[in-house]
């Protein structure tokens, strides 16, 4: 271990459970995530609490090497990563095509990225931001939970000490550049340079692709994905000449309203029942069942969206807002894309030609990595940072894959086998 500690492994006195112990280099032991950054934070130290690890099958120093080794590069990040990726290939002699490394994403001129700070929500906290409640940025990332498919706010959305346990569908929102609180902060993860070992290999038959050195633990950030970042329109050109194989649509916004839409259409709605409810309720304010059935699709759509047509074809007061909630919303819904503009279109990130080490993680159809959208420089929905997190344990050695969620047949006249090799193999990509 650096800087003085050590971590030491236990066995109850009776039981055969090993539990973990962190020793601090004043000799003070530590049991658990709570003691450990109390102590990092009384000290003010620079560590983050995601450098420890308190799960027992976790080894720190089984650092994984291949027993064959034809080409080796010592660093395919050229210095721009905090730690260096190495490059082997156990099949035969061949290097992987140059490209141009860059740890952050590249808007091109049509791109219209704001990332003036003064638009940003920000916290003051002094505690690590550990108060969700007084945190504004937490509130965001809890706030956001009720766009989501339940409409209810989840209280435990978000990151763990830096872990992030299960997606989180509407997107985590870090703290950022305005805010008051240290780089230890436990809510910024996806902002932090490179500190896992990784590193790029050839594959039998699926190109190259990344695998970790060192054990990974459930919830552990692992990298972006980065690249330039282009419209439909230059995507759909640059796909066309170049290739598409590196392009990751920015299509949180579509997400969000797809999942709300799935969830809603499950929701079986007895207007016999919704009927009784009303006339049950204050005197003198009776609805009709035909009132009931025209505002079933004309309740105000999301995100305070009402136009005159909406708020006409809402149900009369009598209604329950319980009921009212649960009212299919389709004719006078409004895309929240279009709030941006009448050409508003998914953007795209390319890391065809220029990129990090995110664009050669490979598809998986059971995957041990996932998705997550984070909002640090900014908190336009439409461009969300894309982040890797690991969705299990993962011992050192293992290769780092994520599901592409690419549809079959999607593509017309083109198709693309999947060789993931995955017992839930889907056989196809395209």
């Amino acid at each position: 271990m650096s800087c003085g500690w050590s971590r030491e492994v236990t066995k109850q006195r009776h039981g055969e459970r090993l539990s973990i112990i962190y020793r601090a280099p004043c000799g003070r032991r530590m049991r658990n995530m709570d003691e450990v950054h109390r102590y990092l934070r009384l000290t003010e130290s620079q560590l983050g609490v995601d450098l420890f690890c308190f799960d027992n099958f976790v080894h720190c120093f089984t650092e994984f090497e291949p027993e064959v080794v034809y080409s080796k590069i010592n660093d395919i990040t050229y210095g721009k990563e905090n730690v260096r990726v190495s490059c082997v290939n156990s099949i035969d002699r061949s290097n992987p095509e140059y490209v141009e490394y860059s740890t952050e994403r590249i808007p091109r001129e049509d791109v219209n990225l704001n990332l003036d700070p003064n638009f940003l929500v920000c916290c003051d906290c002094t505690d690590d931001c550990q108060n969700k409640e007084k945190c504004q940025c937490w509130q965001l990332t809890l706030t956001a939970t009720s766009w989501g498919p339940s409409g209810k706010i989840d209280p435990n959305a978000g990151y763990q000490y830096r872990r992030l346990m299960q997606n989180v569908v509407t997107g985590v929102y870090e703290c950022n550049s305005r805010c008051s609180c240290r780089k230890t902060c436990i809510n910024r993860v996806a902002q932090r340079p490179l500190h896992l070992r990784l590193q790029l290999f050839r594959t039998e038959r699926r190109g190259w692709g990344i695998r970790c050195l060192d054990d990974i633990p459930k919830g552990q950030f692992i990298c972006v994905y980065a690249g330039q970042l282009l419209t439909e329109q230059e995507a759909n050109v640059d796909g066309k000449q170049f290739g598409d194989e590196y392009l990751a649509e920015l299509d949180l916004i579509e997400s969000i309203e797809q999942a709300k839409d799935g969830y809603e259409s499950e929701v079986d709605i007895d207007i016999d029942y919704c009927s009784d409810i009303s006339q049950s309720s204050s005197s003198g304010n009776s609805v009709d069942s035909s009132d009931i059935s025209e505002s079933k699709s004309s309740v105000p759509a999301e995100n305070g969206i009402n136009d005159s047509a909406c708020r006409e074809a809402i149900s009369p007061p009598s209604l329950p807002s319980t009921v009212a909630s649960l009212i299919k919303k389709d004719d006078c819904q409004k895309k929240t894309r279009e709030l941006y503009g009448p050409n508003e279109h998914c953007y795209v990130m390319d890391a065809k030609s220029t990129g990090n080490i995110g664009r050669y993680l490979n598809h998986c159809c059971k995957p041990n990595v996932f998705v997550q959208n984070v909002f640090v420089d900014t908190q336009d929905l439409r461009f969300p940072w894309v982040g890797f997190f690991a969705h299990a344990f993962i011992r050192a050695g293992t290769e780092l894959t994520w599901d592409y969620s690419y549809q079959v047949d999607s593509v017309p006249d083109k198709k693309l086998f999947c060789h993931c090799g995955a017992k839930e193999c889907r056989g196809r990509l395209l």
